[in-house]
């Protein structure tokens, strides 16, 4: 393409163009069958690897040791796809095949295993050049990458928080039943004193549960009809290194050693009965805005891609309102905990540590912070959206 003809593309025609990996030419006609069967096999290959990655890899066979179910679950949906995808693709004949990220990733496999277009005389630049894929097989490499390494972590997560909020709504409901119904307000009273902490917890975990399975959702779909097609992935080092640090098993190494901690779910914060309320309905509050913010991506939910702008609360407010509500979630949670390294043996030095150990932790998702906005800012809808909200973490401030 001439300079002339990139002058007169539009900013969201030049993204599309050159980065936007879910884009296709809407006016080309339905796929030929030949292409679908292209796209079916590459997808069941890859698909079968993903089956045979999470069932035989130490880190998920750890994950999943006491969930046989989960394996089962895996093979079942393998098979599922092998049954119900060919009716699909050539029912239907979805134009999104145009942009089918597993052709992209088997071109560039069988290329590199048939040897297409190499030579025995190339220079070792000519033969770095050759191995490097394309930007979009680079690009669909790390969608599978995504998927694969945060879905079945965050699939498995809300099953444990669904598991563990169901335990305290059961426990609540039975108790609750026992209410006489004379003088019910003032009983509800006595019942809400009397089982604080585990609403508190029922509360906390429900959350929770929201907040993962929105996210996994997001990581196990891609699809048109949810408008969560997937238009770029992070691929910087620093984008995947601050990301990565944020979700095991990369962030254990950092508490080992930074040996800090803090409590997300607790009323026990001090002796004074007002604080605890007080620092329990403000973590209450934070996480509540955090799972928000979870919620309105809904089906875009998912780390280090770029699946379109959500402009809704609170992300109408500031531009990462998961990322300040996390921080000031640890802040109150961090109560406790400087509580009791004051009343502890060598307190200035373990406080020292402690903060060391918080400001570090803020520093990775003020960076997660920076690198994402640098991927996203690629996409001029992004780019408008910072110009219409205008702070990145606190409202009016910063």
């Amino acid at each position: 393409m001439t300079d002339n003809n990139l002058e007169n593309l539009s900013e969201q025609e030049y993204f599309d163009k050159y980065y936007n990996i879910a884009y296709y030419d809407e006016t080309l006609p339905k796929p030929s069958n030949d292409l679908i069967f292209m796209h079916y096999i590459s997808s069941s290959v890859i698909y079968a690897f993903f089956t045979m990655f999470i069932l035989f890899n130490p880190f998920y066979v750890n994950l999943y040791a006491k969930y046989p179910w989960a394996n089962v679950i895996v093979i079942y949906l393998f098979l599922s796809y092998l049954i119900i995808a060919p009716i699909l693709l050539f029912t239907i004949k979805p134009k999104t095949i145009y942009a089918s990220h597993s052709i992209e990733l088997m071109n560039y496999i069988l290329k590199i295993f048939r040897r297409d277009g190499y030579r025995k005389d190339f220079t070792t630049t000519e033969f770095i050049e050759w191995l490097t894929p394309t930007y979009k097989q680079k690009q669909s490499f790390f969608v599978y990458f995504v998927k694969l390494y945060f879905g079945p972590q965050f699939v498995l997560y809300a099953y444990f928080h669904f598991r563990d909020a169901s335990i305290y709504f059961n426990y609540l409901y039975e108790h609750f039943k026992l209410i006489p119904s004379v003088d019910i307000l003032s009983q509800i009273c006595t019942f809400i004193k009397q089982n604080g902490i585990k609403l508190y917890s029922f509360a906390f975990f429900t959350l929770y549960f929201i907040d993962c399975g929105t996210f996994a959702i997001g990581y196990c779909t891609e699809l048109c009809i949810l408008r969560n097609r997937i238009r770029s992935v992070e691929t910087s080092f620093l984008g995947l290194l601050f990301c990565l640090m944020c979700y095991v098993p990369i962030s254990g190494a950092f508490w080992f050693i930074f040996q800090w901690n803090h409590v997300d779910r607790t009323t026990h914060f001090t002796q004074n009965m007002c604080i605890n309320i007080t620092l329990s309905m403000l973590a209450l509050l934070a996480m509540t805005i955090y799972v928000s913010a979870s919620v309105a991506l809904f089906t875009k939910g998912s780390n280090l891609t770029n699946r379109g702008t959500v402009t809704c609360f609170p992300y109408n407010i500031v531009r990462h309102p998961a990322y300040s509500t996390k921080i000031l979630g640890w802040i109150i949670g961090s109560v406790p905990v400087v509580i009791t390294l004051v009343h502890g043996t060598n307190a200035v030095k373990n406080i020292i540590l402690y903060v060391i150990g918080a400001c570090f932790a803020v520093f990775i998702y003020y960076m997660r912070a920076i690198t994402e906005e640098r991927h996203l800012s690629r996409d001029p809808e992004y780019r408008a959206y910072t110009k219409k909200v205008k702070y990145q973490f606190i409202p009016k401030v910063w």
